[in-house]
């Protein structure tokens, strides 16, 4: 049985045909985050770090 589930698990890639867009927030979004105090959302730019990390690997996705 233990062998059987070891055959079973897979460490295989997913293989997409296509990237999914990032999307852009746009104008109103931009004016939204030159609002907001770091002090209030201390996780603020570790979000945002997060999201440009995704963005970028999103480009790299559809070179």
């Amino acid at each position: 049985m233990l062998l059987l589930m070891s055959l079973l698990g897979c460490s295989c890639k997913t293989n997409y045909n296509h990237c999914p867009l990032y999307p852009v927030g746009g104008k109103k979004v931009g004016q939204e985050l030159s609002r907001l105090n770091s002090f209030e959302y201390p996780n603020t730019f570790e979000w945002l770090a997060r999201i440009n990390k995704l963005r970028q690997e999103l480009e790299l996705c559809q070179k």
